[in-house]
């Protein structure tokens, strides 16, 4: 089916996507360090330039080392430092034979105490897409909460009601799940067969690891943000920094996919360009937001 020229609908991720990582991840990395060294670590507290090590080797082996927080491999593990610092730690919990499960609090505390400013230019792009008559989406594995209270601030509004029409925010989306649709899932049939034809894994991408497509969590939250009909992904471009994660699924669903490069020190892997330009029509690149308005 022939791709329509007008866009109606943009799906954003949020962390990375929109905010600035360089900024924060120093100090967000070394916040880790102190809650794994008072949780799983109390008895065998780790240094920094343990820590320091741990990272470059996961540098070094990503992207085929993955992030498996699910235990399947849901995206390269040094693509942001949320997953480089869970993988760094999982090396170090390794090494030491410990078996142990992270608080979910080492993250939250490090999340909350350094959280990454949104792109500067992410106001005016979004104004100019809503002007254009654009629906802006959120769909991100942080909580809805949480993108709601950013956008309030980004908006300089007091409630949620307040914010421009046409932002809806479908989070808290698990997209690093690998995961089928609940057998019993209220999903409309239209829709469910649209995941369906979804290929398990995606063709070989060269990092010595399968890229897996099926993300049922993930479907969930395109289909509700949609109105559960599939044949608006035709004119829906979903807006991601990680080609993995946000925009390998879309992609195959039929939707247009735009990436956002990362900073260093997370560049943005070859192979992640390669697949969006292979979509040709389908797909751009862009340094920053500004250049989603090129889908205008």
């Amino acid at each position: 089916m022939k791709h329509p020229s007008k866009i109606t609908n943009i799906v954003m991720d949020f962390d990375g996507t929109c905010t600035q990582i360089p900024l924060i991840y120093e100090a967000f990395l070394a916040q880790y360090l102190v809650g794994l060294n008072t949780t799983v670590l109390a008895q065998a507290p780790i240094m920094k330039a343990e820590w320091w090590e741990a990272q470059q080797e996961v540098r070094k082996h990503s992207p085929t080392a993955p992030w498996t927080i699910k235990t399947a491999p849901a995206s390269p593990a040094a693509a942001d430092p949320y997953i480089l610092a869970y993988e760094c730690a999982q090396h170090v919990l390794r090494k030491k034979q410990i078996k142990a499960d992270i608080p979910l609090s080492v993250f939250q505390n490090a999340a909350s105490n350094n959280m990454a400013p949104w792109r500067n230019e992410a106001r005016s792009v979004f104004d100019t897409l809503l002007k254009h008559g654009i629906h802006i989406s959120f769909i991100s594995n942080t909580d809805s909460a949480t993108i709601y209270e950013r956008l309030k601030a980004l908006f300089a509004v007091e409630t949620i009601e307040q914010l421009p029409k046409g932002i809806s925010v479908m989070s808290g989306a698990s997209k690093y799940a690998i995961a089928e649709l609940l057998w019993d899932s209220s999903i409309p049939h239209q829709a469910q067969e649209a995941f369906g034809k979804v290929p398990a894994v995606h063709a070989d991408m060269g990092i010595y690891r399968p890229v897996y497509l099926r993300r049922g969590y993930y479907f969930e939250a395109i289909s509700a943000a949609l109105g559960h009909n599939m044949d608006r992904l035709l004119s829906t471009v979903f807006c991601g920094d990680i080609w993995e994660m946000d925009l390998a699924m879309p992609h195959a669903l039929g939707a247009n996919i735009h990436l956002i490069e990362r900073a260093a020190p997370f560049d943005t892997y070859p192979y992640e360009r390669n697949a969006v330009l292979a979509a040709k029509g389908r797909g751009k690149i862009g340094k920053d937001l500004t250049s989603l308005l090129e889908w205008i």
